[in-house]
């Protein structure tokens, strides 16, 4: 991979989202300012992540097992 797909991505960060003190508003909002920042920091992050598994020499012999790895880490921050 030509560079760490991950850092295209606008991340939410969740940690204090979910303390109880919250209203649904605020959590609306707080989506709404991570939508907002997401588009704005890297619009084609979604269609890089897209080429890049679609990328057949990607996934072939030395590359396959760091490609891997970055795959799984990427799935795991969208499960989360």
């Amino acid at each position: 991979m030509q560079y760490d797909i991950t850092n295209a991505f606008c991340w939410l960060d969740v940690n204090g989202q979910h303390d109880g003190n919250q209203t649904d508003t605020m959590h609306y909002q707080t989506l709404a300012n991570w939508a907002a920042r997401a588009r704005g920091q890297n619009p084609n992050a979604f269609d890089l992540l897209i080429e890049w598994i679609l990328d057949d020499s990607a996934w072939r012999d030395e590359k396959l097992s760091v490609n891997e790895k970055q795959y799984n880490l990427i799935l795991s921050r969208f499960r989360e």
